[in-house]
C-alpha cells in the first residue's frame, strides 16, 4: 500500500478509531490519543502486510486492540515487578 492510499484509508476511519481508542482506554483522552498515535505508526510501518481488497477498518482496529492489550499487559508486568522488587528490598 502506498502512502497516498494509506492516508486516504486512514482518513475514512479516523473518527471510528478515535471512538474505539476512547472506549478501550475507558474515556481517558490522553491515553486514547497515545493509543491512536501508536496504532497509526504501527499500521504505517506494517502497511505492506495489508491485503488490498480487504477491509482496512478491521485491519487497523485489530492493530489498535493488540496495541492496547500489549500496553495493558506490559503495565501489569511492570507493576508486579515493582512489588517483587520492593518486597525483596524490604526483606534485606
Amino acid at each position: 500500500m502506498d502512502d497516498t492510499t494509506f492516508l486516504t484509508e486512514l482518513k475514512k476511519v479516523e473518527n471510528k478509531l478515535s471512538s474505539l481508542a476512547l472506549s478501550l482506554t475507558k474515556g481517558n483522552i490522553d491515553d486514547a490519543q497515545e493509543l491512536l498515535q501508536a496504532t497509526v505508526v504501527r499500521a504505517y510501518e506494517k502497511r505492506e502486510y495489508f491485503t488490498i481488497g480487504t477491509r482496512f477498518d478491521l485491519w487497523i482496529e485489530t492493530i489498535m486492540k493488540n496495541t492496547h492489550l500489549n500496553n495493558v499487559l506490559s503495565a501489569q508486568r511492570r507493576s508486579i515487578k515493582a512489588v517483587v522488587d520492593n518486597t525483596a528490598f524490604n526483606n534485606t
